[in-house]
């Protein structure tokens, strides 16, 4: 009988229990659909949301992870190369991640301060103007702002990825899975974009360094283009000189040629004759002047320049 008793009373017991939780609910329920319905700093802050555009395709932690073949490997990686090995291949998705995480810590501040000037909960006297209009007439005000609070602050956006960190892990395990070691390194967002700075610095001395080699390369390309066209010019300038001296050889030689040819026209008989004819028809004064004409080319000599001349003027 005692049993039953004890049963009866647990039972009723649990009965009560979840009649003053149903209650309770039902009266949390009807507090947050009102604040929802007539909270001015709720449906300020409600708007202000769907304004928002944070970046959400980025990460607060990047991990990655290296395999060495031995013990030996993991206790001596080096991390910082790594790392440089990891940004040098990601550099530009790394410059993207940064930039949005700037963007959105300051849309953050901005919706922070927004945030504030939403909060604008009701006060006394305005809530006996709510509950006047409303349908739900036994409302305290004292649970009523607990609401509006609790549901303001639990509308406000999560923190969007304002930094991230790179985690690195080094790992070996034995063939037999009897050995195993292991280290990690987080790489804070400081220390992140110090590298990638680092790397930028690195890679503007590369390309300083490739240009100042490309510029000595194109200087030689010149300096070696010009030598060529110089031997061009030289081999055609020697080809030049050397056809200048063969006509100027042809030239000498068709020039002996038609002195000869022409000295045995001057003293031969018939072209003696013919100078003779030509010498016989022409005036005494010509004659002279012929005849010293003769004397000054080597024709005749001075004896029979005199001779010719006494038998003109006689």
């Amino acid at each position: 009988m005692t049993e039953y008793i004890v049963i009866g009373v647990v039972v009723a017991v649990i009965i009560a229990i979840i009649i003053a939780w149903s209650i309770n609910r039902a009266i949390f329920k009807k507090y947050d659909r009102v604040v929802r319905e007539t909270s001015p700093s709720y449906k300020n802050l409600s708007k202000l949301n769907q304004r928002q555009n944070f970046h959400t395709d980025i990460s607060n932690i990047y991990k990655y992870a290296e395999y060495p073949k031995s013990r030996r490997g993991v206790e001596n990686f080096n991390f910082q190369k790594f790392l440089t090995a990891i940004l040098y291949e990601r550099e530009n998705a790394f410059y993207d991640v940064f930039a949005k995480c700037k963007q959105n810590k300051n849309a953050w501040d901005k919706y922070c301060d927004d945030c504030e000037k939403a909060k604008i909960f009701v006060e006394e006297n305005e809530f006996e103007k709510i509950v006047a209009n409303s349908n739900e007439k036994k409302l305290k005000y004292k649970k009523y702002n607990q609401h509006e609070q609790r549901i303001f602050e639990q509308t406000i956006l999560r923190l969007p990825t304002i930094t991230t960190s790179i985690y690195l892990l080094a790992s070996y395990t034995s063939p037999a899975g009897q050995s195993h070691a292991q280290r990690s390194c987080n790489i804070s967002h400081e220390d992140v974009y110090a590298t990638l700075l680092s790397l930028k610095e690195m890679r503007a001395k590369e390309r300083i360094r490739l240009a100042k080699e490309r510029d000595i390369t194109t200087r030689q390309q010149v300096i070696e283009n010009e030598e060529r066209e110089m031997l061009k010019k030289n081999r055609e300038l020697e080809k030049k000189v050397q056809r200048l001296e063969k006509e100027k050889e042809e030239l000498q030689s068709k020039e002996q040629e038609f002195q000869l040819a022409t000295k045995g026209h001057i003293y031969s008989a018939e072209a003696t004759k013919e100078s003779a004819d030509d010498f016989d028809n022409l005036s005494p004064y010509e004659q002279l002047k012929r005849l010293k004409q003769m004397l000054d080319d080597g024709d005749i000599d001075y004896d029979e320049y005199n001779q010719k001349r006494k038998e003109i003027a006689g």
